[in-house]
């Protein structure tokens, strides 16, 4: 037989809270409420992160299996792809109605995901993976050029980001 006892109760959700998740070490869990947000955890119970972006109750949160990314599921018919420290990656736009769940593979390749539209669709990840791996690379090279210039170049770029 499995007993349970109540270790803490987390607060800081103003709306239905739809689901948990933990994080595949352990070290974090998620909550995906009808406030529109998701809040990640500390096993003390203590506040990491709030997740805003949906525009409707989110009703999942899940880990991938690498425990690096959250995805969440949302009644505004979108999902979306987040990192740990709540920068939004990726929305995934594709079903006609809310979205009750998504959840990747063991491999961490593919999203499944289910809706009120009646259909599951799936993702394949992988591409997202390697866009973010590029944008990273062109980020460090921009940062790169930028340390390399002289003070007089570093001022024509800011006239020339500013529209002047």
């Amino acid at each position: 037989m499995i007993e349970g006892r109540k270790l803490r109760t987390l607060r800081g959700h103003s709306g239905k809270v739809y689901h948990a998740s933990f994080s595949p070490d352990g070290r974090a869990s998620a909550t995906a409420s009808y406030d529109n947000t998701v809040k990640l955890w500390k096993p003390d119970g203590s506040l990491l992160a709030t997740l805003e972006g949906h525009s409707d109750g989110v009703l999942h949160v899940s880990f991938s299996p690498d425990g690096q990314t959250l995805t969440t599921a949302s009644y505004d018919g979108t999902i979306k792809l987040w990192t740990l420290d709540g920068t939004l990656i990726s929305t995934l736009r594709g079903h006609r109605d809310g979205v009750n769940a998504a959840v990747c593979s063991p491999d961490g390749q593919t999203l499944a995901t289910a809706s009120n539209d009646h259909t599951i669709l799936l993702w394949t990840l992988t591409q997202m993976s390697d866009l973010n791996h590029l944008l990273s690379q062109g980020c460090t090279l921009l940062q790169d050029y930028r340390r390399s210039l002289s003070a007089l170049e570093q001022g024509r770029l800011a006239e020339c980001e500013s529209g002047e």
